[in-house]
């Protein structure tokens, strides 16, 4: 979860799962961005433009570091159900700070989803 798209970027995603329980994981991740091009700018998960790359020559990074906690239950009779909150915040680099506004930004999300 993150709010630039994979466009013009290198990242680098280590992830650690860890299973505290028969039926839960907890995750933490950290992402971290380099463009890579001075030419071009960030892009939105859309593709739309986020940033140009006009206004800073930084090619420094940017990161994320989420957090997630799932709850996943397997299928009994057929139906199963899992449950996860992910908390998210992202870190803004130098590219992100000289081209305003250069603001952290906070993610929370909780989702549902039920297999029959």
């Amino acid at each position: 979860m993150d709010p630039v798209g994979p466009q013009n970027l290198i990242h680098v995603h280590p992830v650690l799962d860890l299973q505290v329980a028969r039926a839960g994981t907890v995750t933490a991740e950290w992402g971290v961005f380099w463009r890579t091009s001075l030419d071009d700018g960030l892009y939105r998960l859309s593709g739309g433009v986020f940033r140009t790359g006009q206004r800073s020559r930084a090619l420094r990074r940017e990161h994320t570091r989420r957090y997630c906690v799932v709850d996943d239950h397997p299928a009994h009779h057929g139906v199963g159900e899992r449950c996860a909150t992910s908390y998210a915040h992202f870190f803004p680099g130098p590219f992100i700070k000289e081209t305003p506004p250069g603001k952290e930004a906070d993610y929370f999300t909780i989702w549902v989803a039920y297999e029959f």
